[in-house]
């Protein structure tokens, strides 16, 4: 080997994937591969590929990992649509090294009994329930296996070592990634049109984070409309008016003047909640949009349907 030469990357592959990469840096990072070897679902920082495992039941293969085949349909599950029923058989991961510590973690879901059997085990931390689901880990050493065995669906399990890093993706393969879970369990959500483009990217409670339109030509999909903001107050206050889309989630945002009247802005034709707010002070109005009334120093309207020369004006008396 010509000493002019320095190794930037060393590759391991598997069935034609790159297992292993590891730069000059040291610091390796592994991948497993599904979805008959088209996808990577997990990848781990600081960490061999021989020392890890991961399965979301959302693909073809178990990840380093063995238990029963069947899976179960869940659209509640942390990572897709499918999860694991415990009922159909423990769920292993063998030939580790017994010396080296590692991290165990699942999501399981309310009503689930799992009871992991794994050397000696520490840290156990269980989180918070999030739409039903729960995520548990533990450190456990001094076994070159692992099991989770009871009753009840878990999803999401995670096998590395200490001091590792594993961030994991599931796919829909006809549209493109539809989840990814980094390092501390926490989930986006992608959703797809029906021409497979990207739609609505969601935060870990499933909460629309961002909204994309495609509009070809020049005419919008939904005509805009006007909205309008009429006062009759003689005191200078300030209001804060947002109209959620119940559609795709997007939000208007405008600051209205009670001692004025003004068109505040356009939206989309669309389904709205307008919450309207006085910025400081407690004193009551009336609040009025399209049949909606109602008194106080705040209100939301629910399921406004906002179109030209409907529901597009709001009343403040």
């Amino acid at each position: 080997k010509d000493s002019r030469y320095k190794d930037e990357s060393v590759y391991k592959f598997l069935s034609g994937n790159p297992a292993e990469v590891t730069p000059k840096s040291g610091i390796t990072l592994s991948y497993l591969w599904d979805y008959y070897k088209n996808f990577p679902v997990a990848q781990v920082t600081s960490g061999n590929a021989a020392d890890i495992a991961y399965s979301s039941f959302e693909a073809d293969g178990t990840g380093n990992l063995t238990y029963a085949t069947a899976k179960t349909a869940d659209v509640s599950s942390p990572s897709g649509s499918y999860c694991y029923n415990l009922a159909s058989g423990a769920i292993q991961r063998a030939s580790l090294t017994s010396t080296n510590a590692y991290i165990l973690s699942y999501c399981y879901k309310t009503g689930a009994a799992a009871t992991v059997t794994a050397g000696t085990q520490s840290n156990i931390i269980t989180g918070s329930v999030r739409n039903g689901w729960t995520n548990k880990q533990l450190q456990f050493t001094g076994s070159t296996t692992a099991s989770i065995a009871g009753t009840g669906f878990i999803d999401e399990v995670r096998i590395y070592p200490v001091g590792a890093q594993m961030t994991t993706y599931a796919y829909s393969p006809l549209a493109g990634m539809i989840s990814t879970s980094d390092a501390n369990n926490k989930a986006t959500y992608y959703q797809f049109d029906k021409l497979g483009r990207l739609k609505n990217i969601k935060d870990q409670n499933r909460n629309i984070t961002k909204n994309f339109f495609y509009n070809y030509g020049a005419a919008p999909s939904s005509p805009p409309v006007l909205i309008n903001f009429n006062a009759n107050n003689t005191t200078a206050i300030q209001f804060d008016v947002q109209l959620t889309s119940k559609t795709t989630g997007q939000v208007f945002l405008y600051v209205a003047n009670a001692t004025a009247n003004a068109a505040l802005g356009t939206v989309p034709s669309d389904i709205y909640d307008v919450f309207i707010s006085r910025k400081s002070g407690t004193l009551t109005y009336i609040f009025g949009l399209c049949t909606f009334s109602s008194s106080g120093s705040s209100v939301t309207f629910y399921n406004v349907q906002v179109a030209a020369g409907t529901c597009n004006t709001i009343t403040i008396n």
